[in-house]
């Protein structure tokens, strides 16, 4: 019985004695709960709001150890970059709301909003003021990461920008899913002369390469479009050359704003060549695909109406012929719902147009 009752003894002293000296390990951020999602015992300082206390003082973190624990992995432990991200992001304003929502490939991280704001004041205490910084410096610092050190394109936007006109009010307001940059005006015009460094003169470039510089980003290779911008191929040239000098606003379709173009910026013979080389370009054989390019961007891919408003999938080929060789609206350009390009017989065949209305009524 006495050696019962001293084994007894020994386990319980023995459990007393792990219930002190055992801690909970910190949860790593990345399952969502925060970088305190410890237990719930009173010894660890932990009050169960997700990241208000240090698990093992009671002692909130300050922004440097919130940055080491949720950052320096992917920013380096001098926030100046690492091979998984390369831009130094001291100094950068936006981080609160990219922690908060996520950015590309970057999750959003699960932290309350005193510790986000830590975060970003942290940052903003390490970076030398941008009065310091010359125009390659701050392009460095807030662009050369999603556009390329050399600004030829980068992680989130392949497209060149050097020489890029337009970029000042994109750096001032933002565009698609690029926030705006927090700079002052005079560092806006060191990164806009900056880049205008880097290029030659647009005036020196023909038609085509205009196009590969400018263009080809949001409207494909060769014309075609895609997800940024609507395809180029057979539009009256008065038509294109019109939406080149006025813009385009963004739309639920096209969420990237288009900029304007002055002729100072490119040239009338500029446009007519880029336009040329475009429309050079193979026939489609199909009339699914013939359509497409020829009135998809007024009346949707499948005809049912688009910005025009206009569903056309039921006209007869009739009526396609008549619509296809008037046009509608002259020259009036910017009244989607009015205007209307017209084709001769050389830039689609009356075989062509009989074929896109058999694909739009097979649908």
């Amino acid at each position: 019985m006495k050696i019962i009752l001293l084994g007894l003894l020994m386990t319980l002293v023995a459990c007393g004695e792990s219930s002190e000296s055992t801690t909970t390990p910190i949860t790593p951020r990345n399952n969502n709960s925060g970088y305190n999602n410890v237990s719930n015992n009173s010894s660890t300082g932990n009050n169960g709001n997700n990241g208000s206390n240090n698990a093992s003082t009671g002692v909130p973190p300050d922004g440097k150890a919130l940055y080491l624990q949720h950052c320096a992995l992917c920013h380096g432990q001098d926030a100046m970059g690492t091979a998984i991200w390369e831009a130094d992001i001291r100094g950068y304003d936006p981080i609160h709301d990219i922690v908060a929502n996520g950015r590309g490939t970057m999750e959003p991280i699960a932290i309350n909003d005193n510790d986000n704001a830590k975060i970003q004041t942290y940052l903003l205490s390490l970076a030398p003021a941008n009065a310091t910084l010359d125009g390659e410096a701050l392009y460095l610092r807030y662009c050369g990461e999603c556009h390329g050190a050399d600004a030829t394109g980068g992680s989130q936007w392949d497209g060149n920008i050097q020489g890029y006109e337009p970029i000042k009010n994109i750096v001032k307001d933002g565009r698609g899913t690029m926030s705006a940059i927090p700079v002052n005006d005079a560092d806006n015009d060191k990164i806009q002369a900056y880049l205008l460094s880097l290029s030659p003169s647009i005036s020196s470039l023909s038609g085509p390469e205009v196009y590969d510089r400018l263009c080809k980003t949001c409207h494909g290779e060769t014309g075609v479009g895609n997800v940024r911008g609507m395809q180029l191929r057979y539009d009256d040239l008065e038509f294109s050359r019109f939406w080149i000098r006025e813009g385009r606003a963004a739309t639920l379709n096209y969420p990237d704003a288009m900029p304007a173009y002055s002729a100072e910026m490119v040239s009338d013979q500029q446009i007519n060549e880029m336009f040329a080389a475009i429309d050079a370009q193979p026939h489609p054989s199909e009339g699914g695909e013939l359509f497409v390019q020829y009135c998809g961007n007024c009346h949707a891919a499948d005809g049912s109406g688009g910005p025009s408003g206009e569903n056309v999938k039921f006209f007869k080929t009739f009526k396609y012929q008549e619509e296809s060789r008037d046009g509608r609206g002259g020259s009036d350009y910017g009244n989607r719902r009015r205007y209307m390009t017209k084709w001769n017989s050389n830039q689609l065949s009356n075989t062509e147009i009989s074929a896109m209305a058999a694909a739009r009524r097979g649908i």
